[in-house]
């Protein structure tokens, strides 16, 4: 008895200590994927039993409940279950830096590598913490995969160190979500909607740190109490913003800051099934643009040509293409309609 007890892991006191203690009752994250999974498989035999429906602003069509139970869903389910998974485009990095985690921490090697970066700091945790927060930031321009290594290595980083793991992770997860808004190198936002209206104060400090922000309308319009793209976009630019882009739906987009102006058109003809994921699509497409040092009309039409793709397919990924694919998209096409606004 008393070997097993010297073996136990302390117990962590106060506040990490208490939430501690309720983190460690939560049940395993894949026992909440069966839940989900069983919810919306009833949901959808409920709903579809009641003729449940809605229609589709994009295309006006009705969509119907289709019902996962019946025999052609179940089916339907088993057949798919693949391609859903390939869809979502984080999973396959997220997937990638688990794994490599996993194999880190069970090898020993994060405990190895973090003791001895802690003896080198010659005592000195505050510099440890220092260069953690510095990586943290940075990791941020590897897009959701800093969610998942840094929290990791901060437990590990702060254990090492004999503190308590928990802060380290909290540690490690504030800073990559502080540096979506102040990064050492060119940053961009966008936004969910807030009808609450507490964004307003939350937002404001982010705004001289922006290279680039990327609302749409109906976001910019609930910040900015306007609905003129032009006049959303002198409320962003006063505050310290460089580069505005305004997403306007089906009326293409508008762009502005201290040297240009202009409203961009967007592709006709196309067969629009859904625009989930259209904003989402448009910013990629305009970042990669920023990457490749496009003027701001060429980074305007490389987004709304991954727009294009996206709302021509369900969901919001799966009607995405290769840039290539989308390069030779643009050249086929007549240019998107470019008005100065001066």
């Amino acid at each position: 008895m008393r070997q097993n007890s010297a073996n136990e892991k302390p117990h962590a006191k106060g506040f990490y200590g208490t939430v501690e203690a309720i983190g460690n009752k939560i049940p395993n994250p894949m026992i909440f994927f069966v839940w989900f999974c069983v919810i919306i498989i009833l949901a959808s035999w409920i709903c579809s039993s009641i003729s449940l429906s809605a229609v589709n602003p994009a295309t006006g069509e009705t969509a119907e409940v289709y019902n996962l139970l019946s025999r052609e869903g179940i089916a339907r389910m088993l057949t798919s279950m693949v391609s859903n998974f390939q869809s979502l485009s984080v999973l396959g990095p997220v997937l990638t830096c688990m794994f490599g985690v996993g194999i880190c921490e069970r090898s020993g090697l994060f405990r190895i590598a973090l003791q001895k970066i802690v003896e080198s700091s010659n005592g000195s945790d505050l510099k440890v913490i220092i260069v953690f927060c510095f990586v943290s930031v940075m990791a941020d321009a590897a897009g959701g995969v800093g969610y998942v290594i840094m929290p990791v290595l901060g437990a590990s980083i702060f254990a090492t160190m004999g503190r308590n793991p928990l802060a380290g992770a909290l540690c490690g997860y504030a800073t990559v979500s502080g540096a979506m808004c102040a990064n050492l190198l060119l940053t961009s936002m966008d936004v969910t909607s807030d009808r609450t209206g507490k964004w307003r104060g939350i937002l404001d400090p982010c705004y001289p740190w922006l290279d680039y922000f990327l609302p749409s309308v109906e976001q910019a319009s609930l910040i900015a109490g306007t609905e003129s793209p032009r006049a959303i976009a002198d409320f962003f630019l006063d505050r310290g913003v460089k580069n505005v882009a305004v997403k306007l739906g089906s009326r293409g987009a508008y762009f502005k800051n201290r040297e240009t102006a202009f409203y961009a058109g967007t592709y006709r003809g196309l067969n629009i099934v859904e625009t989930t994921g259209a904003g989402d699509a448009f910013c990629a497409g305009f970042l990669t643009g920023v990457g490749e040092r496009l003027s701001p009309a060429e980074c305007i039409t490389l987004g709304t040509a991954c727009s294009a793709f996206v709302i021509q397919a369900a969901g919001a990924t799966a009607g995405m293409r290769d840039l290539k694919t989308i390069r030779n998209f643009i050249q086929s096409q007549p240019p998107i309609d470019i008005r100065m606004d001066v």
